[in-house]
């Protein structure tokens, strides 16, 4: 009896890890469940979670840095080149719609279009 007690020991510590998800500070938790997601996200600590039927994405909420470079004339048609920088972060409570909407890499979709026009 106390080999099979140490067995179902050993086969349920993997399964009980996998069933665990840990969202780092700085980052919101998506979480979708058969394809559905979630309309709140998961805030930083450990969730635990049905692996099979569900899966936990993180996105990033702390502040980022975007730079690029333009080219610019000026009044008196004078060819300049610009060097700006922008300063982001996504809005929490906004995570889940933002991350519905345009998917992992959200910044890249959207700030360039915002930014460059293209």
């Amino acid at each position: 009896m106390n080999k099979f007690k140490i067995a179902l020991a050993v086969l349920a510590l993997p399964l009980a890890t996998a069933c665990a998800e840990v969202v780092e500070e700085g980052n919101i938790g998506i979480e979708k469940r058969l394809g559905k997601m979630s309309k709140s996200g998961l805030q930083p600590g450990m969730h635990w979670y049905n692996p099979f039927t569900t899966s936990i994405n993180e996105v990033d909420t702390q502040t980022q840095k975007w730079s690029a470079k333009t080219e610019s004339y000026t009044r008196d048609l004078q060819q300049a080149e610009v060097e700006f920088s922008l300063n982001y972060s996504l809005d929490k409570k906004s995570a889940p719609a933002m991350y519905a909407k345009y998917g992992d890499e959200w910044e890249k979709k959207i700030i360039s279009l915002i930014v460059t026009g293209k």
